[in-house]
This record gives structure tokens, sequence and C-alpha cells, in this order.
């Protein structure tokens, strides 16, 4: 990389140079790159092949590398947040874009924060089309320590995961202070595995939202590109969702806070008032203490502390929210699990027949998000029977919960439709002889469509969500085809809807049931010609 100056405008400008042999680019290859617009990544001016060496000239940008920004125990807090933020954000532009692009080289040196606290991401010398069918050379594209396992592989090939890779490996510098090694970090992890495991923990455990990011992370940084995050845009929404439990863990501290200090001024005229104070002010330091030992137990020490939270704050909701957490890290939710939680939620209120559960029912006013978020644990990944008919009664609590304006919300809106389509499944295996079958398909259709558009932008970014969406959609098209053209859905919308699921995975993760929907749609509209 040079820096060099514009002869006619003295305009300073980076110039990449690297021999067309050795890397098998083209000047085609790389002026895709110029249609590449984003405030966060440098201007591409020209391409240009000059003796046999390939130049590509782009703006050049003033600013500090993130690795300056670094500190010996991880950089702080709210510039982590930002940074991370931007850094998906421009991957997700790239990945998208009218003209989707890899970049292939993410680390803290090609990622400079400029003077107003914007990020730009450098260097997209490496940069290729997404769905390129050229081979990667062995131990070429990348560095070695940000670079994903499949750019050394000569039979590997990148996708949008591989950045993915190489953003976990730069985040877990940032949020560390130190490079993300896979044998060393190996011998430290913990119980839950993973390679960053032993560093997050120590570098963690004072903060929850800290073990929440190593879960993060720790999915970025899988060796095999089928178990890490499949979008930018997936791992983005998880990250706000991560900010936004901290900065509401942030508020209670601040106004428990605030109560201490009102407490003690109080405490001038009234002793008694005082002594109260410093007894609240010892229940909250042990419920945070509680709170932070969950964070690094096993799951049934956490359960325990816990309960013990909920007995010394019943009117905070996060004790069972983390309880959620954990038991959807693994997509898996066993009888052992839900035994647990029905503890956690049986806590009882001192010197009082109900429920600590219960009065959060009643008065908290993110019992609506958390039922719904329950209820989707409950769809995706009870492994007993009866899960679907408990994940409509918690999405018809998430429903009645919702306060006016909550009503558009995206996780309103998805209860209502996994509420319709419990009831769907309650008349399934039932005669019905009054011939309402196809048009109970249909509607069932026309939710799980919706719902689908729903998942797409605003739902949860588990792959298994996703998947359980494609099967159970080819599942209705193999055998109720001909139910839904009695009910006056029409075949192209039928076939539309094949081709579209295989385009979002269903190819990959069910080819047979494809196949088997396409054919069952052609013969349910067959059927009508012989007739």
């Amino acid at each position: 990389m040079y820096l060099t100056k514009h002869i006619l405008t003295d305009a300073a400008r980076a110039v990449k140079v690297s021999g067309q042999n050795q890397e098998s680019r083209s000047i085609h290859e790389l002026s895709m790159l110029k249609h590449v617009h984003h405030d966060a990544l440098p201007r591409i001016i020209d391409v240009f092949q000059e003796d046999g060496v390939i130049c590509l000239v782009m703006e050049y940008v003033e600013g500090r590398a993130l690795s300056e920004y670094v500190k010996p125990g991880g950089a702080d807090e709210q510039f982590f947040f930002d940074a991370a933020g931007q850094l998906l954000e421009t991957l997700e532009y790239l990945h998208t874009g009218r003209v989707p692009i890899l970049h292939l080289d993410v680390k803290p040196s090609n990622i400079l924060i400029r003077a107003d606290g914007k990020l730009t991401l450098l260097d997209l010398g490496a940069a290729m089309p997404v769905g390129s069918d050229r081979k990667q050379a062995c131990g070429y594209f990348g560095t070695p320590g940000y670079a994903a396992p499949e750019q050394f592989d000569r039979q590997g090939k990148a996708d949008e995961r591989t950045d993915l890779y190489s953003f976990g490996a730069t985040m877990f510098f940032l949020l560390t202070g130190r490079r993300y090694g896979k044998q060393r970090d190996r011998k430290r992890a913990g119980p839950d595995g993973g390679g960053a495991g032993g560093y997050f923990r120590r570098f963690g455990q004072n903060f929850g939202w800290k073990g929440r990011m190593r879960k993060l992370l720790l999915g970025c940084l899988e060796e095999k590109p089928e178990k890490r995050p499949d979008s930018a845009a997936a791992v983005r929404r998880r990250l706000l969702r991560i900010k936004k439990q901290r900065d509401f863990e942030r508020t209670c501290c601040q106004a428990g806070v605030a109560v201490l200090l009102l407490a003690g001024v109080l405490g001038l005229a009234w002793r008694e008032a005082g002594t109260s104070a410093a007894g609240e002010n010892k229940a909250g330091k042990a419920y945070e203490k509680l709170i932070g030992q969950a964070e690094l137990a096993g799951f049934a020490q956490a359960a325990s502390l816990y309960r013990q939270a909920v007995s010394l704050c019943p009117g905070d909701i996060l004790p069972y929210r983390k309880l959620v957490e954990r038991i959807n890290a693994d997509c898996s939710f066993s009888l052992e699990e839900e035994q647990a939680l029905q503890a956690l939620m049986d806590v009882p209120l001192p010197m009082e027949e109900e429920r600590a559960f219960e009065r959060l029912e009643r008065t908290s006013d993110e019992f609506g998000e958390f039922a719904y978020d329950l209820g989707i644990t409950y769809w995706y990944f009870y492994e007993g029977a009866g899960g679907r008919a408990a994940a409509a009664g918690w999405f018809a609590k998430a429903v009645q919960s919702a306060g006016p304006e909550e009503k558009q919300e995206g996780w309103v809106k998805e209860s209502e439709i996994y509420e319709r389509i419990g009831s769907y499944y309650e008349k399934l295996g039932k005669q019905d002889i009054t011939g309402e079958n196809a048009a109970d398909s249909a509607v069932y259709w026309k939710d799980l469509s919706q719902l689908c558009q729903i998942e797409t932008s605003e739902g949860e970014e588990v792959e298994t969500v996703k998947k359980n969406l494609m099967e159970e959609r080819l599942n209705l098209l193999i055998f109720e085809s001909a139910g839904l053209r009695e009910a006056g859905i029409q075949k192209e919308e039928l076939q539309s809807a094949v081709r579209e699921i295989e385009e979002e995975g269903g190819q990959k993760f069910f080819p047979k049931r494809c196949r088997e929907a396409a054919k069952a749609v052609e013969r349910a509209f067959e059927e009508v010609k012989h007739d």
C-alpha cells in the first residue's frame, strides 16, 4: 500500500499494488469495487494495470488505527459497542449491496477511526464478489490471526461467514486487549468450550454484557462456517439486544444509586431511614453479586443463584430473562431445563401467598416481550411433548400484556400469528366433516408466509428458527397443495414460494423436500386439468 499524490490536483491517494499472476486477479474483477459507495468505505477512484502490476487507486482517509484504542483490559464499553455496530453495518452493506462483495481482510490495522468518531474500513484489495467461483490460494488471502480457516485451505471457498470470523477476531482483540490464538485460547477455555473462553471469562467477570458478548463472538469464531451466524445483519441484531440490555442494567444501577443518595440525605434527619437504606444497599449489592456469579456458573448452579436473586429482588424480571438466554444458547430446551425454569417461577413472595412471577405478570412493562421470548423457546427448542401448545399459551400472554404503544412491535405481530398457528395445530389429526380443512390450510399458509417476512426483518437470528419455518412451509406444500388450490391459492404463488425457500437455504438443508414440494404443486394443479 502506498500514499501518493495526484499530479494535477495534489490530492492524496492510497494505492494498493499487487501482481496479477500472484493473486489471479483481473481488472474486470477489481473494477466492480467502483460500485461501492458507503461513508465507512474509501471511494475507489481507478483500477489500472501497468507492466503486469495491478493498481487499485483509493481515496486517502486520515485517522487512527483501531488497534491504537485498545487498552490492556480491553476498550471502553461505549467505544466497543460503537465500533462493533459500525463495522457490522459496513459488512452488511458490502454483503447485500447492488454488487455483493466480500472484504476478506478485516483486521484492526485496516480499520481507521476518524476525528469525528466514524469508522472507515480500508484495503479492498483482497475483496471479491459474493458467490465467486474462484478458489482461494492457500495461505494468501487474509491475515493470520484474523482470517477464517477456509482462507488457508486450497479447497476452501469464502462466503459472508468468512468476514464474520474476521469480525469476531477483531472484536476479541478490542474487547480483551489480546490477539485471538486458537491453540493458546483453547487450553484456557472453560466448560462452555470455544477458543476464547478463558480470556472472556477473565475479562468478563465483573460485567454481564461481556459474558453475553463472549457467546456472540465465540459463535463468529467457530472453525466450521456452517456453525457461524449466517449474516452480518443477524449478528448486528444480537449486538443491539446486548447493548439494549446493558443500557437497561446501567439505568437500574443509576436509579439504585439515586435512591441511596436520597436515603442518605433523609438519613440526616431520620436515623432509622438511614439504617433501612443501608439494608437495601446491602441487599442490592448481594443481588448484583448473585447475577454476576450466575453468568460464570454452570446451568444448575446458575438456576439456583437466580432463585436467590429473585428472593432478594422479586420485582426484577432480569433473572428470568437470563435463565431463558442460557436455555436458548444451544438451541435445545430439555425437560431438566424446564424444571429449573418452573422452580424459578415458583419462588414465593415473602409473607404472601402470591408468587414473585405472578406479580411480575401483572405489573412489569417487560413481561409481554419476555412471554414472546419464552414462546419462541417452547415453539422451536422444546424436547418434550406439547411444546407448541405451551408456546401458544405464552404467545397469548405476550399479546395480552402488550400496551397500546407496543401493538405495532414485531414481537407482538409475531405472537398473534404464532397463536393462530397454534390453534391450527389443535385441529390437525381431527376428522373435519364440515369441509373446512382447505380454508384452515389457506389461513395457515398465509400466516406462515407473513411470519417469514417478519422474521426476515425483525425476528430472532437463530438459524434453527429459519430452518423450522422453511420445513413447515415445505410440509404444507407437500401434503396440502390440493387444499391450498381449493382455497383459491394460485399455482404461481406456490411455485414462487418453493423457489424462495430454495434460495433462502432450503436447497441446502432440505433438497429432497424442495423437490417433493415442487412436484406436489404440479400434481395438485394437474388434477384440475384432468377433471
